[in-house]
């Protein structure tokens, strides 16, 4: 055996897998414009600032798109990724705070302002949770929205109808089949002017005025040691930044 090979054996039994390989990580995400997507430019905002950091840290990243459970099971099931983004914080999620929790959540990256849709014609006035009650509310399947408004959803306090994506949230509104959708302010606005089958709806639909909660964004690592040292490069890079 050369002394290269001899070398090389050395350091891959000195480190483990996950550090030896940790220059090339692959993340899951899902096509949410303009955060992230396949076909947007850099990948969208949040996949270029993700990509941006991890470079800073000495990796290079690729993304592959799925629909969000899927790029949730992936990012934490498969050992061909390292993770899944953009992800908002939960205490339900969080494997340092949770015994069902699976993420390990980095620093927050960005900010994602959610709401909801409604018409135009038929603004809601809603000051508290039971007022939405008794309300018909749309929700994307498998979407964290606001961890008291979640709780009312899980224990059947609110009645909510869910669909697989913002796009067919923002029609059920424009036909007066829900009276409020959750959705991110700049989802919709992004949605409103790029989606051809949405852009004669923009003036039949608008942000309702009171806003669920201003999100973190976030890249949820598994809970493994592969995870530890891809978060603790991620967050380093960031507070650099």
């Amino acid at each position: 055996m050369s002394k290269s090979l001899i070398f090389a054996a050395v350091l891959a039994m000195a480190f483990p897998a996950s550090i030896a390989q940790a220059d090339n990580l692959k993340l899951t995400s899902l096509d949410w414009p303009p955060y992230s997507g396949k076909g947007l430019e850099d990948n969208g905002s949040s996949a270029k600032t993700v990509k941006k950091l991890l470079a800073a840290a000495g990796h290079s990243v690729s993304f592959d798109f799925f629909p969000w459970n899927r790029a949730v099971a992936e990012g934490l099931g498969n050992p061909e990724y390292v993770g899944y983004f953009p992800e908002y914080y939960s205490t339900a999620l969080d494997a340092e705070k949770s015994k069902d929790g699976k993420c390990l959540f980095s620093n927050s990256f960005g900010s994602s302002p959610v709401g909801f849709v409604q018409q135009s014609n038929a603004p809601v006035k809603w000051t508290s949770y039971d007022d939405l009650k008794k309300l018909n509310v749309g929700v994307v399947s498998g979407y964290v929205n606001e961890e008291r408004f979640d709780a009312m959803v899980a224990d059947g306090s609110l009645k909510v109808q869910k669909v697989t994506a913002d796009v067919l949230n923002i029609r059920k509104i424009a036909k007066g089949r829900l009276d409020l959708a959750v959705i991110d302010s700049n989802v919709l606005n992004y949605l409103l002017k790029a989606d051809k089958s949405l852009t004669k709806l923009a003036d039949k639909v608008e942000m309702n005025s009171k806003l669920l909660k201003e999100h973190g964004l976030h890249i949820c690592f598994p809970n493994t040691e592969t995870g530890k040292s891809a978060r603790a490069s991620f967050n380093k890079a960031l507070m650099a930044n």
